[in-house]
């Protein structure tokens, strides 16, 4: 195998800047005077007479009893129940955990790299010349590659990873439960009965007197003179400015980028295959007939 040097013609692009008329449209506004006819409600005013009727107050004293619940304080004696604490000494048990060490032991996987003999298949042309008589000349001889394909095993040496389990040591810390025994205070309540004096508030009775006033209502029939609008409608001609718009076509000129291809020789490293020429000498027997 041989590195030679070819050279191939090759398309790349360039970016390239032309123009282009593009057209587009533009909205153009146009007034105009427009007459129109509209109905509007005019307001005009009108009177007329109506009777209502009027609620007077008169007003008059009355005297009536009501009861009221007037408070008083009294010192009474009650009796309530006291929790009072009563403390003691109890013995109690409880555990505690003490740690300590241990050695334990434990399998692992190991990984190893072992070589392990493998064969891979080569075929070989284990051929050889000959010497055959020419066909187109029987009296003279040539050289013929008589070929002879032989497959064989090579041996070759790979490593693989082998897993292997192997015991190791490990420390392990352990908590074992050992029972103590210490005294505390334990606090019972204890119920009492006890006398206290208290301000209690209570309610009595009074019956009083009040005057207030009285309103009653007299209904009168007045007359007036009432003010009311109506509406009447009312035909005018106006007019009014009314835009419209109209499409127009324009161009304008805008430049674009675009990409143009070019041919461009370039070389290139390639890998060649050449046969290799190669001299063998061979014994050749020669018709002196034939020759002259």
């Amino acid at each position: 195998m041989v590195t030679e040097k070819r050279t191939c013609q090759v398309v790349e692009y360039r970016p390239e800047t032309r123009e282009r008329q593009v057209t587009y449209y533009v909205n153009v506004p146009e007034t105009r005077t427009v007459e129109y006819t509209c109905t509007k409600m005019v307001a005009e005013t009108k009177t007329r007479q109506e009777t209502y009727c009027v609620r007077k107050p008169v007003w008059r004293e009355v005297e009536r009893e009501y009861t009221v619940n007037v408070p008083y304080t009294e010192k009474r004696t009650k009796t309530r129940t006291v929790c009072k604490p009563v403390w003691k000494d109890v013995e109690q048990t409880y555990t505690v955990y003490e740690p300590r060490t241990e050695t334990r032991t434990a399998t692992r996987c190991v990984q190893k790299c072992v070589p392990v003999t493998k064969t891979y298949t080569v075929c070989e042309d284990q051929g050889h010349w000959e010497c055959q008589p020419d066909p187109c000349n029987p009296c003279c001889t040539k050289n013929v590659w008589v070929p002879k394909p032989v497959t064989r095993e090579v041996e070759y040496t790979a490593y693989e990873y082998k897993t292997e389990e192997q015991e190791y040591e490990y420390n392990v810390t352990v908590c074992d439960p050992v029972e103590k025994t210490r005294t505390v205070k334990v606090c019972e309540w204890v119920n009492e009965e006890e006398e206290y004096e208290c301000e209690v508030t209570l309610c009595k009775q009074e019956t009083r007197k009040c005057t207030y006033k009285v309103c009653d209502w007299v209904t009168e029939k007045k007359t007036r003179t009432v003010q009311y609008c109506c509406w009447v409608p009312k035909t005018e001609t106006k007019t009014r400015q009314v835009t419209t718009y109209k499409c127009v076509a324009k161009q304008r000129t805008e430049k674009y980028t675009c990409n143009v291809p070019y041919t461009v020789t370039k070389e290139y490293e390639v890998q060649v295959c050449k046969m290799v020429t190669k001299t063998i000498t061979c014994k050749v027997p020669v018709c002196t007939s034939c020759c002259n």
